[in-house]
């Protein structure tokens, strides 16, 4: 979660990443290659509760 503030603290805009293993043939959402899901298991996990407010809002496209 990356947030941008100007000069006097307000926020400006925030970014987060979600990452998502996608099958090249079919391009639908798939299981990460063994190699990428134990890269991705080393990189540091912090406690929901400890995540910045604006944080794992749902996203999606609406039909």
């Amino acid at each position: 979660m990356l947030a941008m503030h100007d000069l006097d603290g307000t926020l400006l805009a925030t970014s987060e990443q979600m990452l998502m293993g996608m099958g090249q043939e079919s391009g639908r959402p798939a299981p990460f290659p063994n190699l990428i899901e134990a890269a991705i298991a080393e990189l540091p996990h912090v406690e929901r509760s400890a995540w910045p407010t604006l944080a794992g809002r749902t996203i999606g496209i609406r039909r």
